[in-house]
C-alpha cells in the first residue's frame, strides 16, 4: 500500500513537471513567435529555428545554404533542393536535377551513395513563383511547376564555372513582355536567354569592369531581379554594384567601393533600398545619395547581430518583417562572411598561421643536412617543414613497416631516417607536413602489369602523356658499311693498278668511281611526358595513399598533403586515356570527392591539397577536376600554386611592373579563400624559385626582393601563412617573414596603409 502511494505519487509528479515543461515550452514559443516569427538560420548541419533562448533544429540531413519565401518555402542545400509548406515536413525536388556518384569503400566492400549535383544558386522569378531556376557548374535548369520539375536550359561556356542565376519577365524586341533567364560565368561573364524567342545564350560584357590586363569582366557575384524587369548586380572580387541597362545590353555602374578587393553579394533590396553582404558585414546602396551605408533600422541591426554571433558559422537566414523592417522579410545569404577570419574546420587551431619551407629528403639524410635546414628555419621565422614521404615517381622517402604498403611500394635509396628527423625538429617546435604524391605514381602505374595504371584505349597499354614526335636518325647497320668500306677498298685497289699501268695519261673509268657512305635514315619516333599517372576511380589507389599517410600520422607528423589529386592534363593523346576503374555515371568530380571521402574518414589529422594556381584564381575545376567550392568540404588545407612564372607573362604585369609578384598572391589567395568561403584554409605555394621564362628573366633578382613580395601579398591578403617552393634546395631567396607591423617597403597602390589589412576581414 505504501508502495503503490509512492508510485502514485511519483507518477503525479512527472506529469505535473510535464505539464509545467509543455505550459513553459509553449509560453516561451509564444514569446518566441511575437519577437522572432519564423526567423531561419541555415548552416552545415541543416535548419534552425531561431529563438531568443535557444535555437531548434528543423531539418539536419544536409547543409543549407539559402532561403526562398513565397507560398512556402524553398532552401537550397548540399543535396539539391528543399521545399516545406510548414516548416515542419520537408520534401527534396529534386527530378530532373544531375546527380553525384559517390562510391564508398570501408577496406572490403564498395557501396555507392547519389546525391544531387552541386546547386550554385537558386532565385524565383518575381513575377510568377512556381518558376524557378537554378544551375550546377556547367548548366542551367528551370521549373514551371513549383520545383517538381527540373528543364535543361543550356550553358553559356565551353568550360564549368557558373557562379549566380535569376529569372523575371523583360520585354523582347518586339517589345512583349517575356521570360528570360540570367546567368554569370567565372570567367564569360554575365549572359541572358529568352526561351520563348530563341534557344542561345547572348553575352553581355558592355560596362563591366575587369582586372587591369585581363580580358574578360571579373566574376559577377550576383543578380537580383524585379517585378517591373529591373536588373542589378555585384561582383565578387572587386566591389562594384550596376544596373542593367536592358535596351542598351550594357552594364551602368551605380556605386565602386574603396577597397582594391572586395566581396559584394547577396544582392536583394529592402524598403526600396539595395542592400548586399559584404566581409564588413551588411551594407545598403542609398540611391539618392549614390553611397553605401551600413545604417539600418534597430530591430535588423540586432536581428543580424544575433544571426552574425552564431557558434556555428551561418550560411543563410530569413529574417521576417518584424526583424526585417519591412512587409514581407527579408532573406540573407552568403552569410560566412559575418566571421571572414574564421575557418570552419575541426583543425582550425592546429593548421592556422604556419610559414613552411619545401625540403627535398634527400638533403636532410644526414646531421649537417638537418642541421641547416634547423638554421633556415631560425633565420627567417618559420615553423614549419614539408617534406616527400612519397615522391612523384612513387618512391616512398622512410622505411616502411606496413606489409600492406611494402607489398606495392618501394623504399627508395634517398629515405629519410624519421627516427631522427621527426624528433629533432619537434624539439624546435617544428609543423611538419609529409606531403604525398597521390595519382602520378610511376612504381604504381608499372605494378602487375599497369593494374592501377591509366590506360591507352588505343593500344591497350599503359597511357602517357605524348609531347609530340621527334625525327632521329637511324645508324646503318654494320654489315652494310662494311659491304661499302670492302667496295670502297677494291675499287682504290683496281684504280691504282690500272694507274700503274697506264702511265702519266691514266683516265678512270666510270666504274672506277667510289662508293659513298649510305645516306642517312630517318625516323619519326614519339616523345612523352615524363608522367606516369594512376586511374584516379580505383579504391585501391586510395587505400595504398591513405596506408602511407596513416602511417606517417602514427610516426609524427602533423599534417598530410596530398599532391596531384588531379587528372592528367598533358598530351596530344589526351582523348586516348581510358579509366577503366571508372564505374557507370561517375564523372572526374565523382573520383575526387570519393577518395577525399575516404581519406576524411580514414586519417586522423588535417589533410591539405595542392591545385594549380588557375583553379585557385577562378570558380571552375575545369581540365583538373579541382573545383575548389566542392573539394573544400572535404580538406581542411587548400594549397594553391600561384607561380607568377607559371601565369601569361603580361598577367598583372601592368606598371610598375615589378610588382607583380605582390599583387599575383595578393589577388590570388584573397580569391581562393573566397571561393572556398572559408571552408578550409587557404596557405599557398610562394615561388622561391627563378624559371627561364620572360618575366622572371628582367624580375627575379638574387637579393630575395621577388620572393619578399609575394609573402607581404598572401599577408595583405588573409594571413594565414604560405609554404615557399623550390625543388632543388636553394633558399638563398629566403628573409623573415614580415609581421603584421612591417609596412610594405615599395610601391603598389594595393599595399597601402589605407586600405585594411588583411583585405578578407571585417
Amino acid at each position: 500500500m505504501v508502495k503503490y502511494i509512492i508510485m502514485k505519487r511519483y507518477y503525479n509528479f512527472k506529469t505535473t513537471v510535464a505539464t509545467f515543461a509543455c505550459c513553459l515550452f509553449f509560453s516561451i514559443s509564444s514569446i518566441f513567435a511575437s519577437t522572432y516569427p519564423n526567423t531561419l538560420i541555415g548552416n552545415e548541419k541543416g535548419l534552425f529555428l531561431l529563438s531568443e533562448l535557444s535555437q531548434v533544429q528543423l531539418w539536419n540531413k544536409a547543409s543549407v545554404k539559402k532561403i526562398i519565401k513565397t507560398n512556402g518555402w524553398y532552401f537550397l542545400t548540399d543535396n539539391g533542393i528543399l521545399y516545406s509548406e510548414d516548416l515542419t515536413t520537408f520534401e527534396y525536388r529534386n527530378n530532373g536535377l544531375p546527380i553525384n556518384i559517390i562510391k564508398h569503400f570501408d577496406g572490403k566492400e564498395i557501396s555507392f551513395n547519389t546525391k544531387t549535383e552541386n546547386l550554385k544558386d537558386l532565385e524565383v522569378n518575381p513575377s510568377n513563383q512556381n518558376i524557378l531556376i537554378t544551375l550546377t557548374r556547367d548548366q542551367v535548369y528551370i521549373t514551371y511547376d513549383g520545383g517538381l520539375n527540373w528543364e535543361k536550359e543550356g550553358f553559356n561556356a565551353r568550360s564549368n564555372g557558373a557562379k549566380a542565376v535569376a529569372v523575371c519577365n523583360i520585354p523582347n524586341s518586339q517589345g512583349t513582355s517575356d521570360l528570360t533567364l540570367f546567368m554569370s560565368h567565372s570567367i564569360y561573364g554575365l549572359s541572358y536567354k529568352q526561351p520563348n524567342v530563341d534557344n542561345k545564350w547572348h553575352d553581355i560584357t558592355t560596362g563591366f569592369e575587369k582586372m587591369n590586363t585581363l580580358s574578360y569582366a571579373d566574376e559577377i557575384s550576383d543578380i537580383y531581379t524585379t517585378k517591373n524587369g529591373e536588373v542589378y548586380l555585384t561582383q565578387t572580387f572587386i566591389p562594384r554594384l550596376y544596373k542593367l541597362d536592358w535596351n542598351q545590353k550594357a552594364a551602368i555602374m551605380l556605386v565602386k567601393g574603396e577597397q582594391p578587393q572586395d566581396t559584394w553579394d547577396s544582392l536583394t533590396s529592402l524598403n526600396g533600398n539595395l542592400i548586399f553582404m559584404t566581409p564588413s558585414g551588411l551594407k545598403s546602396y542609398k540611391e539618392e545619395t549614390k553611397s553605401i551605408t551600413s545604417s539600418f533600422s534597430q530591430s535588423l541591426k540586432d536581428g543580424y547581430a544575433r544571426v552574425s554571433s552564431m557558434a556555428q558559422i551561418p550560411l543563410c537566414a530569413w529574417l521576417p518583417a518584424t526583424v526585417a523592417g519591412n512587409e514581407k522579410g527579408v532573406s540573407l545569404s552568403e552569410l560566412w562572411m559575418t566571421c571572414p577570419q574564421k575557418i570552419e574546420s575541426d583543425y582550425a587551431t592546429k593548421i592556422a598561421n604556419h610559414h613552411s619551407v619545401f625540403v627535398p629528403p634527400s638533403q636532410v639524410s644526414d646531421d649537417a643536412g638537418i642541421a641547416r635546414y634547423s638554421t633556415i628555419i631560425k633565420e627567417n621565422n618559420l615553423d614549419s617543414i614539408v617534406i616527400n614521404m612519397k615522391d612523384d615517381y612513387g618512391g616512398l622517402r622512410y622505411k616502411s613497416t606496413d606489409p600492406e604498403i611494402l607489398e606495392k611500394g618501394y623504399v627508395s635509396h634517398y629515405s629519410v631516417d624519421l627516427d631522427k628527423f621527426i624528433p629533432t625538429f619537434k624539439e624546435q617546435g617544428v609543423y611538419l607536413i609529409a606531403r604525398i604524391v597521390v595519382f602520378k605514381d610511376k612504381n604504381l602505374w608499372k605494378y602487375n602489369f599497369g593494374k592501377y595504371a591509366v590506360k591507352d584505349s588505343v593500344t591497350g597499354k599503359q597511357w602517357q602523356g605524348l609531347r609530340g614526335y621527334e625525327t632521329i636518325e637511324l645508324a646503318p647497320s654494320k654489315k652494310l658499311e662494311a659491304q661499302v668500306e670492302k667496295e670502297k677498298k677494291f675499287i682504290l685497289q683496281k684504280t691504282n693498278s690500272e694507274k700503274a699501268l697506264a702511265g702519266a695519261g691514266f683516265e678512270p673509268t666510270k666504274s672506277a668511281k667510289i662508293p659513298q657512305a649510305p645516306t642517312p635514315v630517318t625516323k619519326k619516333v614519339p616523345s612523352y611526358y615524363d608522367e606516369q599517372w594512376v586511374d584516379p576511380y580505383s579504391e585501391d589507389v586510395w587505400a595504398y595513399n591513405v596506408k602511407i599517410a596513416q602511417e606517417l600520422i602514427r610516426l609524427g607528423f602533423d599534417e598530410i598533403q596530398f599532391d596531384y589529386i588531379r587528372f592528367p592534363t598533358d598530351g596530344i593523346n589526351l582523348n586516348n586515356a581510358e579509366f577503366t576503374w571508372r564505374d557507370q555515371g561517375m564523372d572526374k568530380e565523382d573520383a575526387l570527392i570519393s577518395f577525399l571521402s575516404y581519406a576524411r574518414e580514414n586519417i586522423d589529422a588535417p589533410i591539405g591539397i595542392d591545385i594549380y594556381g588557375a583553379n585557385g584564381w577562378y570558380r571552375t575545376g575545369a581540365r583538373t577536376g579541382q573545383d575548389v567550392e566542392i573539394l573544400s568540404s572535404y580538406v581542411d588545407v587548400i594549397c594553391p600554386m600561384f607561380y607568377p612564372s607559371h601565369f601569361e607573362q603580361q598577367f598583372l604585369a601592368y606598371e610598375p611592373a615589378i610588382e607583380r609578384p605582390y599583387r599575383v598572391y595578393y589577388y590570388g589567395t584573397y580569391r581562393n579563400s573566397v571561393i572556398a568561403r572559408n571552408k578550409a584554409l587557404i596557405r599557398p605555394w610562394i615561388q622561391a624559385f627563378y624559371l627561364n621564362c620572360s618575366y622572371d628573366k628582367q624580375y627575379y633578382d638574387d637579393n630575395g626582393d621577388y620572393v619578399r613580395r609575394e609573402m607581404f601579398g598572401v599577408r595583405d591578403a588573409t594571413q594565414n601563412g604560405y609554404m615557399f617552393w623550390n625543388n632543388s634546395g636553394r633558399y638563398t631567396d629566403l628573409s623573415p617573414c614580415p609581421t603584421t607591423d612591417d609596412i610594405y617597403p615599395w610601391d603598389s597602390y594595393e599595399a597601402s596603409i589605407k586600405y585594411k589589412k588583411p583585405a578578407l576581414s571585417k
